[in-house]
């Protein structure tokens, strides 16, 4: 039986949803406000893939960008069922080389903490890449990158997140609950920044 992942701000050690075959899966949550798509082949045979998620937010861009380069102070404030902490290590939260360490709420059994690198920063896009370099999720992936990028869409906008991965072994699967927990987090800023 292979190994099980568990994801932040999860109750299960579930694995995720599994791509057989070299094809592409894509998926449209119920509210219709959030896109996903996983690239992958199977899991016997490869251990890199791709997986992204798009979320339509009611929040302006600008808005929800600062919210997002405030992770620091935001996350745990406004989604203190997913986040214990975001402590910045290095730099400020805003510029490339910046260094953050996130400590996830209760209710993550393995993946405790993630130490998040900003690889790339494009402020006047709203772009920004970073990498995780260190905490348990190392235990699972040799890499994983993400790209978060928020576009504006007249009064609303489109949040835009892609990471690129390899696993550590075969065995580990996807990282779909990642991805949905990503998903997840930009719906909570959202709310917040709507009732602010």
């Amino acid at each position: 039986m292979g190994r099980m992942i568990p994801t932040p701000g999860s109750n299960l050690m579930a694995p995720s949803s599994a791509n057989h075959g070299n094809s592409m899966m894509s998926s449209v949550v119920n509210e219709g406000s959030v896109s996903m798509n996983t690239l992958g082949s199977s899991r016997s045979m490869h251990t890199d893939g791709k997986l992204d998620v798009e979320v339509k937010v009611k929040s302006n861009a600008d808005q929800f960008w600062n919210a997002i380069m405030d992770s620091a102070n935001i996350f745990p404030k406004v989604c203190s069922d997913l986040y214990k902490t975001v402590e910045l290590l290095e730099g400020d939260g805003r510029s490339v080389g910046s260094v953050r360490m996130v400590h996830f709420a209760e209710g993550s059994p393995i993946v405790k903490s993630s130490k998040e690198k900003i690889d790339e920063l494009d402020a006047a896009k709203k772009k920004v890449a970073y990498s995780v370099i260190d905490g348990d999720m190392m235990q699972y992936y040799k890499s994983f990158k993400a790209t978060l990028e928020v576009i504006p869409e007249g009064e609303v906008s489109l949040v835009k997140w892609v990471c690129e991965f390899e696993k550590a072994s075969d065995e580990v699967p996807n990282p779909d609950m990642i991805r949905d927990f990503a998903a997840k987090n930009f719906k909570e800023i959202d709310e917040y920044l709507l009732k602010a």
